[in-house]
């Protein structure tokens, strides 16, 4: 498959393309045009499974090489992605990033740790995020805690069957004293409604004073669907 995104042309009109993206036999490619016209790669992603195991943990290798704005080629990273199903319908998602060096040697950049539980409408996830410290070890650098649940209005209560997804999540980062307080929240509201759909985000973020947060900006998207099925 291709895909080409065209941007604005405002000195001449109309618009000319700046990527595109060329995928098969799970790779992707993405190019643009450099300062002198040509068309030069952007980025190369390549995605494949390479283990299975008899408990059903499935791990995959992502790996991303990346170009300066000449088309030479710049530095690559490695993700190696451990997942597997848990009981009641939850997973755990265990994913490590490699990055090559100024000398091309690959280091350990980050790990991040990923479980969800679900209980009936509830589902929790629950985020860690691991970078190497001074030593070479991993240390925590980040956390994040989202909890979503799921509210439905059945047609025979009301003309229209309406659902509502809540979703509260927290992000926590280390500070200066070895603890953790919360950087920022989102509260992220999606009713559904028939055929029209409305996504309420509301973010927090800090007021100065340590662990307290104030309200900072409120995002309210409405999309519906017509009667030929387009938006």
């Amino acid at each position: 498959s291709a895909t080409t995104t065209y941007t604005a042309d405002y000195a001449n009109g109309g618009f000319t393309p700046s990527t595109s993206s060329v995928s098969s036999d799970h790779t992707q490619t993405q190019v643009t045009q450099s300062l002198n016209g040509a068309q030069v790669p952007l980025e190369q992603r390549q995605e494949r499974v390479i283990g299975k195991a008899a408990d059903g943990t499935v791990t995959t290798e992502t790996i991303v090489r990346k170009y300066d704005p000449t088309g030479q080629f710049a530095a690559t990273e490695r993700t190696i992605t451990e997942s597997r199903k848990t009981p009641g319908g939850g997973s755990m998602v265990v994913a490590t990033v490699y990055r090559t060096d100024v000398n091309g040697q690959e280091q350990r950049a980050e790990r991040k740790v990923v479980e969800t539980q679900v209980a009936g409408s509830t589902t929790s996830t629950n985020t860690v995020v691991e970078r190497p410290s001074l030593d070479g070890s991993f240390q925590t650098v980040e956390k994040r805690s989202a909890v979503t649940n799921l509210a439905e209005n059945s047609a025979a209560q009301k003309t229209t069957a309406k659902t509502t997804t809540t979703t509260n999540e927290s992000v926590y980062r280390a500070d200066s004293n070895g603890g953790f307080v919360e950087a920022e929240r989102k509260v992220i509201t999606e009713t559904q409604s028939g055929k029209e759909s409305v996504v309420n985000t509301t973010t927090y973020q800090p007021d100065g004073n340590v662990g307290a947060l104030q309200f900072q900006e409120q995002r309210v998207a409405t999309s519906s669907t017509a009667p030929d099925g387009s938006m």
